[in-house]
């Protein structure tokens, strides 16, 4: 191997070493011409040599912390969390939900009439003049209140109580007109009347029955769900059980249109107001806009309160859901907070500190990256 050139400002410095060093042996005295320029000497060869061992500075130091710290910035503020709670208070035209337990539905509901379709059978009780009659296979049947003032009859739903994974669809037909849809295993259900009530058939006319005593009507469904189309008094909210735990929850409706050789589906919001309290960020606020759509990929709470009142269907939630998002046309607008927006809300102070930190350690390792002092 080669041996490396010889460095011709060191060879300079040796030999002024030796002419001084042989001077000052021979008792003479050195000038401080010749010590200054010893000592500049010296220097420049100590400054060369500390310039050619600095090492190169490399560069993906730099690369890599701004892309760290990009990363970071973009699941903060784009990454979503999985889970948030909220509360939502909303007015619709239409609801559907699914019992997360066996529970209650509905207590009872006085009703001017009451129709039903899906059914297997019904059982009518004796009544005056007429003997007990049980049809099979007959499908429907509609229930009205004839007279008017205390000598009309009386029509009340019965209390129905509700298995597990049943699915209850509750949508508005017109002023004071309701179906609520039920599709649950072994359903049976009970209309109690007492007085004049009339009592229609498919295909045959509403006749007259008198109940002298509060009796009940047996309504046996169907293996398909049963549709029960509520008539309320006017002016008379009606009100659901309360604490309804629910394990889906939708307000949306498919609309079919035949055109040509196909059907055409379209998703509607049944919204017409409300809003959304995100609790995961101290309450925050979401105003819904009549025909917004909102929709959750799974839920996990209770209806607090489910009314009819004043031709519309009034419900209040609260509990944690997955995946909410607002839908428009074919995209989703995701509602669930971003990490950024659930540190703030639950961490705000640890959030503040960890930033400072961050900066403070970035800032220094760049300096310290330039050769500035730290």
């Amino acid at each position: 191997m080669a041996a490396p050139p010889p460095d011709p400002l060191l060879a300079a410095l040796r030999q002024e070493l030796d002419r001084a060093s042989e001077r000052a042996l021979a008792g003479a005295h050195l000038d401080a011409d010749t010590l200054a320029r010893l000592e500049a000497l010296a220097r420049l060869v100590e400054l060369r040599a500390s310039a050619a061992a600095r090492p190169r500075r490399r560069r993906w130091p730099l690369a890599v912390a701004l892309v760290v710290t990009m990363l970071l910035v973009s699941i903060l503020v784009f990454a979503r969390v999985g889970e948030t709670a909220v509360e939502l208070d909303v007015v619709v035209s239409e609801a559907a939900f699914a019992m997360a337990r066996s529970q209650v539905l509905v207590e009872g509901v006085p009703l001017v009439a009451l129709g039903a379709s899906g059914l297997e059978a019904v059982e009518l009780p004796a009544a005056a003049g007429s003997p007990r009659l049980l049809t099979r296979h007959v499908g429907a049947v509609r229930l009205a209140v004839d007279g008017a003032g205390d000598d009309s009859g009386r029509i009340s739903l019965a209390p129905i109580t509700l298995g597990s994974s049943s699915r209850v669809r509750l949508r508005r037909l017109g002023r004071g007109r309701y179906s609520l849809e039920l599709a649950a295993a072994d359903l049976e259900l009970q209309a109690d009347v007492s007085g004049t009530v009339r009592v229609g058939w498919p295909e045959t006319p509403p006749g007259p029955r008198e109940f002298g005593t509060p009796r009940s009507i047996r309504l046996i469904a169907g293996p398909d769900a049963v549709a029960l189309y509520l008539t309320v008094p006017a002016a008379e909210p009606v009100s659901f059980a309360s604490q309804l735990r629910v394990s889906e929850l939708s307000f949306a409706r498919i609309e079919e249109h035949d055109h040509a050789e196909m059907t055409l589906l379209r998703r509607l919001s049944t919204i017409l107001s409300g809003t959304l309290y995100q609790d995961s960020l101290n309450g925050k606020v979401y105003p819904l806009r009549a025909g917004e759509s909102l929709s959750f990929a799974s839920v996990d709470g209770v209806i607090r309160a489910l009314q009819l009142q004043d031709d519309r269907i009034a419900l209040q939630f609260h509990g944690r859901v997955r995946g909410m998002c607002s839908l428009a046309g074919a995209y989703c607008r995701s509602l669930m907070p971003s990490y950024l927006e659930w540190i703030q809300a639950r961490h705000g102070l640890g959030l503040f500190w960890g930033a400072t930190l961050y900066l403070f350690g970035l800032c220094a390792g760049l300096m310290r990256w330039w050769g500035g002092p730290v």
